[in-house]
């Protein structure tokens, strides 16, 4: 169990976990490039995950700025946010670091990105999710579980 005044004991940030991935993708593409369909469709597909990706990381940040409690994953929450965005999905942050990276991936041609997709959803579940998960349960109990069975990790 995670000692709940000192956070679920997250070290890497999630958006390092994410740029990281970005990075070995992009350095693959330059190695081994895989051809991607044409810039338009690219473009069109990009701006279908970029957008909805800034409204949610802005709505999801916004939602824990109003409620006071920190973002960080390796600090103690003050409070369990459970309005806005967090009500379709227990983990909007990272859902909207998903579209970003797939619209980038989109957007820059790196076909690479969609292969390592499911290894950075791999780590953030078992490495991120689950301690924050595992905090969380600790940290505020029957609140947290019956929120927990409501609203889905992901969609």
């Amino acid at each position: 169990m995670t000692d709940s005044a000192k956070g679920p004991g997250i070290k890497i940030p999630p958006p390092l976990i994410y740029f990281t991935g970005f990075l070995f993708a992009y350095a693959m593409n330059r190695f081994y490039p895989i051809p991607m369909f044409g810039r338009t469709l690219s473009g069109v597909l990009a701006m279908i995950s970029l957008l909805p990706s800034a409204i949610l990381g802005i709505w999801s940040l916004f939602e824990f700025w109003h409620e006071n409690t920190t973002l960080r994953p390796d600090k103690p929450s003050s409070f369990l946010v459970v309005i806005g965005p967090y009500r379709i999905t227990r983990n909007p942050m990272y859902l909207s670091l998903t579209l970003l990276y797939i619209g980038l991936g989109f957007l820059l041609s790196l076909p690479w990105a969609f292969i390592f997709i499911p290894v950075i959803i791999f780590i953030m579940n078992s490495y991120v999710i689950r301690r924050e998960e595992l905090y969380l349960e600790t940290r505020f109990g029957e609140q947290y579980r019956v929120y927990e069975n409501q609203v889905r990790r992901w969609l």
